[in-house]
């Protein structure tokens, strides 16, 4: 039987660390350099965002999305 939307999601949300604002920067200032997937909408990113971080925006992973399935990837939001 294929996996529903939520069962992949769920196990993504197992594998894939999600953090705090502050978590992350106590990560950055202790000299590592995590990947950073920012899922927030770009309203949200242009009010501040982490240099270097990969903006996907949710709308582009949500299952009724026009652009769902067209490779995106689903992670943790980062900090501003």
């Amino acid at each position: 039987m294929a996996k529903t939307y939520k069962q992949i999601m769920d196990e993504a949300r197992q594998l894939v660390p999600e953090v705090s604002p502050e978590q992350l920067k106590a990560r950055l200032d202790k000299g590592e350099h995590p990947v950073v997937l920012d899922v927030r909408e770009k309203e949200e990113v242009r009010q501040g965002y982490v240099p270097g971080a990969l903006s996907l925006p949710r709308g582009f992973l949500h299952p009724s999305s026009p652009t769902a399935g067209a490779g995106r990837a689903r992670c943790s939001p980062a900090a501003s």
